[in-house]
């Protein structure tokens, strides 16, 4: 019993070390609180789209992120990335697919996304709602994990060349994207010119054995493109479930690591913050000394266009 204990005392060491000590960073809550809503917004064919908004205590119009979970999955498992990053200052809104498991990428699932920013966008510049004054319009962030980073990608596409949206499109923050039609992600990503982080985990039929790094390949823009050494495609949502690790085969010897998730949050926020907030804190994680130094990721080589401060940054 006595060894047992000993074990569990040393396990829970490492993981204070390896997730508070050693990566102490943009991965961290911040200083202020957040309230959360269960809110339904209008899609723009009448239908209703299921969200959590977490609006942060943080003054004044803020960055808006709007961010969707992967094939199959839901809203409530993103919710741990709702919390953080309203800890940190930002309006999120984590919307749920209305499509299941007959998906829409280019149509339904895309337009939600951008209705869900125009939702906010129209409710910030109204009086006496939750939002009013709340959403700075230039600055918002299109994301997701697996399938929903592939939707992400469409959503960012039509708004910068489309002109889909109320809104411009700042950051775009892809976690182990899953694209379905690779010719197709690699196209449109040739007319994304914002700035965009894509995180990548070991190749593996959740991920379409990283068929997602086609869209790093081919962005116009600022691309940062990093491999969490080790990370399975689940260590990408905001929590451990077991129908994840079910899912990804990766049951019962894996499907979530605290250190890999802390190293997830660690360089999409510090793409966020260093290129919406021009925050100094967050530049040697872009490429920097910081991530050079970190051995738990690979930066792909062909990352590119990322000097700091920012364009437009003092």
């Amino acid at each position: 019993m006595k060894k047992i204990l000993m074990q569990i005392m040393v396990l829970a060491l490492y993981v204070m070390y390896c997730c508070v000590v050693a990566e102490a960073g943009p991965e961290d809550y911040g200083p202020y609180s957040y309230t959360k809503y269960t809110q339904s917004i209008t899609a723009r064919d009448g239908g209703c789209i299921s969200t959590y908004v977490f609006v942060t205590s943080a003054a004044g119009p803020r960055p808006l992120i709007v961010f969707r979970h992967g094939f199959g999955r839901s809203k409530d498992v993103m919710q741990d990335y709702g919390k953080y990053w309203g800890t940190r200052g930002f309006i999120v809104i984590l919307n749920g697919s209305r499509t299941g498991i007959s998906p829409d990428y280019t149509g339904k699932d895309s337009n939600d996304m951008i209705d869900c920013a125009n939702w906010a966008v129209q409710r910030s510049g109204q009086t006496d709602n939750y939002l009013s004054g709340r959403i700075n319009p230039t600055k918002v962030v299109l994301g997701g994990h697996s399938a929903g980073g592939y939707t992400a990608e469409i959503a960012t596409y039509k708004n910068l060349v489309l002109g889909e949206g109320n809104f411009d499109c700042g950051v775009m923050v892809l976690y182990d994207p899953v694209p379905t039609d690779n010719e197709y992600a690699a196209t449109i990503a040739q007319s994304i010119f914002i700035p965009s982080v894509m995180l990548y985990g070991v190749p593996s039929i959740c991920n379409l054995f990283g068929a997602g790094k086609v869209i790093f390949q081919n962005t116009a823009g600022p691309s940062y493109g990093i491999y969490v050494k080790a990370a399975d495609h689940c260590d990408f949502e905001s929590y451990y479930t077991l129908s994840c690790a079910v899912l990804c085969f990766r049951w019962p010897f894996g499907g979530w690591d605290a250190c890999r998730n802390s190293r997830v949050k660690r360089y999409g926020t510090a793409m966020i913050e260093a290129y919406l907030n021009c925050e100094p804190a967050a530049y040697p994680y872009i490429n920097g000394t910081a991530a050079q130094a970190d051995t738990g990721i690979q930066i792909y080589p062909e990352s590119r266009g990322l000097s700091m401060p920012p364009d437009g940054c003092p």
